[in-house]
């Protein structure tokens, strides 16, 4: 077993964290001791009064990433955990490591919420809210200068939404999984896009949750090896709200026929989307993040017009043509599309069903995206309409 390291951080180092936070009087010495417990893989401060504080990490190689901290609640807003991931820094230092802290909204993920359990027991729910508004109560008074918020009158309204969802609280993993038992067919429905991927995607431009297809394992209960089709939907050109790399992106006539013919418009904020051609570099990188059995391509009939048609099959960065999307933020910030262009089509689609109803230019477009993301098309979208779709395999058995 390896040997405990001691690192001293003085009392001074941390007085800025919290006002209320007097580091002589917790630990009633000039100096504490926080002690690197590498078997365990944890720093811990001994408070003093039989309890104890720690920092969990992982090592990897080059960093230690803080996984999250625990301070007993008698202890909390007195700036120990900011002790903590001070003693990370120090020993990190000594070890030449970069410290990475853990991403705030997984800290508060992990440490205390309430569930929709809780529901269920007034008891709980009641303990569960004093403790969270104990902390959030601060932060309003202190930080926003708003009203506390009051613990009885939150659990009462809580208490009569719970008379209301009772009826409808399970254990969905139960559920689900027992359902796939009577051989019934589950799907499920992910928001958002794979490089919006906390893990997966053009970071840090993305969002707080994996929309990939391995999320819906997680958020479901549903283990992966129960998984027998991942369907990906793509446009037939590409979209992006927000910041973030958009090598294909268009800034003229095109991308305002695309914005304008394509509804391009955020269903949430409203915002305008970004639009451009069509990326199979990106559409591959999905296809092999998500294990993608089968494609819908939605608004082929958005093209309809355009007397040329192209579409990304690489990036040159710096002079060297890749067919995959980059490993670094700054590479792909160089990314400059390689096009491959196809003729275009006239005709009006919204009433095709088959794939041969499409014009010959509009098939030949929806065969080569197949090829280069690498999976089937298995529906077309030719209209906004629900039955305005050419279905060139059955999704559901």
């Amino acid at each position: 077993m390896e040997q405990e390291t001691h690192v001293a951080i003085a009392a001074t180092d941390i007085q800025h964290a919290a006002a209320s936070f007097d580091e002589r009087r917790l630990f009633g010495q000039e100096r504490c001791e926080v002690r690197d417990i590498p078997d365990r893989h944890r720093f811990e401060i001994d408070l003093g009064d039989g309890t104890v504080a720690f920092a969990a990490y992982m090592l990897s190689p080059g960093k230690i990433t803080i996984t999250h901290t625990e301070v007993p609640e008698q202890h909390e807003g007195k700036g120990v955990g900011t002790l903590l991931i001070r003693a990370a820094l120090a020993s990190a230092r000594e070890r030449g490591l970069k410290v990475v802290p853990v991403c705030p909204f997984f800290a508060a993920y992990m440490k205390k919420h309430v569930e929709v359990q809780d529901l269920l027991d007034p008891g709980i729910l009641r303990q569960k809210l004093e403790l969270v508004l104990r902390e959030k109560n601060q932060t309003l008074f202190k930080v926003y200068n708003r009203k506390a918020i009051e613990l009885d009158a939150v659990v009462e309204e809580y208490l009569a939404y719970a008379e209301r969802l009772t009826p409808y609280i399970a254990d969905t993993r139960l559920a689900l999984n027992k359902a796939l038992e009577r051989g019934e067919t589950v799907l499920l429905e992910g928001a958002q896009a794979t490089l919006l991927d906390v893990d997966h995607g053009t970071y840090p431009f993305v969002t707080s949750s994996n929309p990939t297809s391995g999320g819906a394992c997680v958020g479901s209960g549903i283990p992966p090896t129960r998984i027998s089709q991942v369907i990906g939907v793509i446009k037939a050109y590409t979209t992006r709200v927000g910041s973030g790399p958009f090598p294909t992106e268009l800034f003229d006539d095109n991308g305002a026929h695309l914005s304008k013919v394509g509804a391009e418009f955020g269903t949430t904020t409203g915002r305008a989307r970004r639009c451009g051609w069509f990326d199979a570099v990106v559409a591959r990188y999905a296809v092999r993040v998500n294990g993608i059995t089968d494609l819908v391509v939605t608004k082929l009939d958005v093209l309809s017009g355009l007397e040329r048609v192209p579409i990304c099959i690489g990036y040159d960065i710096d002079g060297t043509v890749v067919e995959d999307v980059p490993m670094t933020q700054t590479a792909f910030h160089h990314a400059r599309p390689v096009y491959e262009e196809l003729d275009g089509w006239w005709e009006d689609i919204s009433k095709c069903r088959s794939l041969e109803d499409l014009p010959d230019n509009a098939r030949r477009y929806v065969q080569r995206i197949e090829e280069l993301a690498g999976a089937r098309v298995s529906v077309v979208g030719v209209g906004p309409g629900r039955e305005e779709n050419v279905l060139l395999h059955p999704l559901l058995p």
